[in-house]
């Protein structure tokens, strides 16, 4: 979901340009419009979905499960409230989409962002006030880009469940009730 309200849409809360000095300096976006929204109860916390807008690059960055013992979480929340105190929040959630696989890869020690694969991440709130926060900025430290360059956008993430419930349509076989696949050794009615 775009800032816009719109499904699939392509204008992100936020974005940033991986670039050499990505690398070194980290990836910063405002997402205090979507914490707000969280904060506030105006949109349910399903995560931020970190999608390539432009470039030919790949950004990969540790995961949950990558990091090692003792080191700094590669992607962060971190979250300023007015009354001058900050909290840094580690993803709870993190997974790579990669739709060239069926595979699970919500326990590799990476996460990527490109052209070809998205990444979700997922933060637990704490239960504060949305009028109480002054500043939201999610954290990226990459490292490494392959490529030269690749502009990253935070989208809101829209589960399918919350879309309702979608109608069927049948195909040119459903006239046919005696037409029936053959799938491997497993005959499908």
């Amino acid at each position: 979901m775009d800032r816009t309200g719109t499904l699939h849409g392509d204008k992100p809360f936020a974005s940033a340009q991986a670039g050499a000095t990505a690398l070194a300096e980290g990836l910063r976006f405002d997402l205090t419009a979507l914490v707000h929204a969280w904060l506030g109860g105006q949109r349910p916390n399903h995560g931020v979905l970190l999608r390539a807008l432009a470039g030919d690059g790949t950004v990969r960055m540790a995961s949950r499960e990558g990091l090692e013992p003792g080191g700094s979480a590669a992607v962060v929340l971190e979250l300023g409230w007015r009354d001058g105190t900050r909290s840094t929040l580690p993803a709870m959630l993190d997974v790579t989409l990669d739709c060239s696989t069926v595979k699970g890869l919500g326990t590799d020690k990476t996460l990527r962002v490109s052209d070809r694969v998205n990444t979700i991440v997922q933060f637990d709130l704490p239960q504060r006030a949305a009028k109480d926060l002054a500043r939201a900025e999610l954290r990226l430290l990459p490292d490494k880009l392959y490529g030269h360059s690749l502009t990253i956008g935070a989208f809101a993430t829209e589960p399918p469940w919350l879309q309702g419930a979608s109608t069927s349509v049948d195909g040119i076989a459903a006239r046919y009730p005696r037409d029936i696949a053959k799938v491997g050794l497993f005959d499908a009615a």
